[in-house]
């Protein structure tokens, strides 16, 4: 008689792990209302969230971001927000470009990307005002 085999127990890490990787595989889609379009927002991974942060959040020595709390916003949607077929929606765009944009355009995809990217409400607010 054969025995049953025995039940592999996953760690916590382990899990989070598989659950992560479905996770970026995901993206969210959000609908513009203005146009009817659809563009999808994706997750940022630790190291895309820290090259993010150095580059748009520290205090540069010509004080450009600590000036102009716009490139955050920008930046965030030049990384993570995507076309359907997976290409950069905003690549290519010029960051004056985007922070031209009507808010009303642009924060459906900020809200979520700020989610999307593990940035809290208090983040935002702190990366926004350096």
């Amino acid at each position: 008689m054969k025995k049953p085999a025995e039940k592999k127990t996953e760690s916590p890490v382990q899990r989070m792990i598989a659950a992560g990787k479905k996770m970026m595989e995901a993206r969210v889609p959000v609908v513009i209302a203005a146009t009817g379009d659809t563009l999808y927002v994706r997750r940022m991974d630790m190291p895309e969230r820290t090259a993010f942060e150095m580059q748009f959040a520290a205090d540069t020595p010509s004080g450009e971001v600590r000036d102009n709390p716009c490139l955050f916003k920008a930046g965030l949607l030049r990384s993570t927000v995507y076309n359907e077929d997976g290409t950069s929606a905003f690549a290519g765009v010029e960051y004056e470009d985007i922070m031209a944009m009507p808010s009303e355009l642009t924060e459906p995809l900020l809200d979520a990307a700020m989610r999307l990217a593990g940035f809290t409400r208090a983040d935002r607010e702190v990366l926004e005002k350096k």
